[in-house]
Parts: C-alpha cells; sequence; structure tokens
C-alpha cells in the first residue's frame, strides 16, 4: 500500500523551499508535489483550497506509489475530504518558526503575509495540529460543502487518525530542513522497526536514504569548527582518466579539501 506524506505550515516556514532540495534526495523512491502545481486562480480562498485538497488526495491515489505532498494543507481538512477513508493513517509534518524570523523571511521575499494576520494563522496551525478541538470554526465556516467534518471533530487527539510531526525551521538551512523531512520519510516506511541502543535513550536505524551524504555534511561542518579553512573554494574535485585507442583503462577520482589536503577516493587500472 502506498504512503501518503503532508508537509504543510504557514508562509515562511520553508514548505515551498525545500521542494529542489527533498526531491533530489528522496529520488525515485517518493513523488514529490508542490500543491500549487495544481494551479492557483485570483482570487484563491478557504474554499478553493478544500475543494483543490481533496482534488490532490485523488491524484495521490491515484499514482499507485509513494507520494509527498507539501503547500498550504491542513490536517483537519485532509481527514474530512471525501478521499481520506482510502488513504489510512496520515503522515502529517508542521513547518514552523518563530515568528521574527518568519516575517524577515517574508520581507526577503517580498511577498504577501508580512502582516499580524500571518502570524495569526500560523499560531492557530500551531494549536490546531495539537488539539483537534481548537476553535474548529476557522475551518468549518464558510466551507466547502464537500467536506465531511464529523470524520474527526469530536476527537480529543489526532492519534487514531494522523502520525504528526513537529518541525521548527527557525535555526536549519533549506537543506537541513529538507534532510529532515527524508529522514522522517525514512523512519515511516523503514520495513525494520529502529533497534534501541542498550543503556541510552538512542535508536539505531538502517538504510536511511541519503545517509552518507547527510553524515559527510555533519562531519565537514564540525571539522571547519575544529580547524578554519586554509583553501577557496574549499573542496577542488581532480578527477583524470586515462584513454587508449578511445577505452578508458585508467583513472583517479580526488579531491582537495579545505586544509590542502589531497584525498584519494577512487582508483582504477585497467
Amino acid at each position: 500500500m502506498s504512503i501518503f506524506y503532508f508537509i504543510a505550515g504557514a508562509s515562511g516556514s520553508g514548505k515551498t523551499a525545500i521542494i529542489h532540495n527533498l526531491k533530489k534526495i528522496l529520488g525515485d523512491t517518493v513523488s514529490v508535489y508542490d500543491f500549487d502545481d495544481i494551479g492557483v486562480p485570483e482570487g484563491a480562498d478557504k474554499r478553493w483550497r478544500q475543494e483543490s485538497t481533496e482534488k490532490w488526495l485523488k491524484k495521490m491515489l491515484k499514482e499507485n506509489k509513494d507520494v509527498c505532498l507539501l503547500g498550504q494543507i491542513v490536517l483537519g481538512e485532509i481527514l474530512a475530504c471525501p478521499s481520506a477513508s482510502k488513504m489510512g493513517k496520515v503522515h502529517f509534518c508542521l513547518l514552523d518558526v518563530n515568528d521574527f524570523e518568519r516575517i524577515q523571511r517574508l520581507k526577503k521575499r517580498n511577498t504577501y503575509g508580512v502582516d499580524q494576520n500571518m502570524l495569526n494563522w500560523s499560531s492557530w496551525l500551531r494549536m490546531h495540529h495539537q488539539d483537534p478541538q481548537w476553535m474548529q470554526h476557522v475551518l468549518k465556516e464558510d466551507s466547502w460543502q464537500g467536506l465531511d467534518f464529523r470524520q474527526w471533530d469530536t476527537l480529543e487527539s489526532w492519534d487514531s487518525k494522523a502520525n504528526i510531526k513537529h518541525l521548527d525551521t527557525t535555526e536549519f538551512s533549506i537543506n537541513q530542513v529538507a534532510e529532515s523531512i527524508s529522514v522522517w520519510i525514512a523512519e515511516i516506511n523503514n520495513k525494520n522497526d529502529p533497534e534501541s541502543i542498550p543503556n541510552s535513550p538512542y535508536k539505531l536505524y538502517k538504510n536511511i536514504p541519503n545517509a552518507f551524504k547527510i553524515i559527510d555534511e555533519k562531519l565537514f561542518a564540525f571539522n571547519k569548527k575544529c580547524v578554519p579553512a586554509i583553501q577557496d573554494p574549499e573542496i577542488i574535485d581532480k578527477h583524470y582518466i586515462i584513454k587508449e585507442n578511445g577505452v578508458i583503462i585508467a583513472g583517479i577520482c580526488s579531491d582537495i579539501y579545505i586544509w590542502k589536503i589531497l584525498y584519494l577516493s577512487l582508483s582504477l587500472v585497467c
């Protein structure tokens, strides 16, 4: 059965910014879509968002593949859609950011939402995804008639309907957010349950997508803190091949790292 992942949050939380990075990390394992790919008409409102959510659910169900949808989606609206009953438990990640950083990001983008209304909306989303009973009228009033809020509106907790992650992106780079999402997806999709490490609160996960890249980047960042770089650019690629009559007979892949250290990764002699 396909698994569906939803990544949402108010403007400035990072959901649109990470799409390119997330696609690169996940590769062909998960289809990644932007909610706005469906086309956003002028004057798009709450009803449009709710009806469009149902359209996306239908599309995701038809794809017969794991899908990740990022954009202006709300957990309560997903669960109220007619197609939600065919999807099983919902995997939902709310991207969040502190108010000051959100406004700075929106100012930098020179886009809409640089006002108190956006902060109010982000605050409501934060509460909604922790408490199904919180001010339900925000979704129900003047809503699209195709939704059935009875699917969840008496719940005290989302636990029976959804697996929820809350990710604060305030101190994260775009790539760090994408990496965190990819690890979350891998944890859900991992067929082998994580192993508990004895005498510690930690868990061991196997076969996390892009694990080598994530670990290598974290080690590189740590090393830079300990010993500052002495070359620019920090990594210089040095890759060479030798051909005989057009056929590769030898080669070397190497890099000069940030302290003018030559690192040999691969060599070939036929």
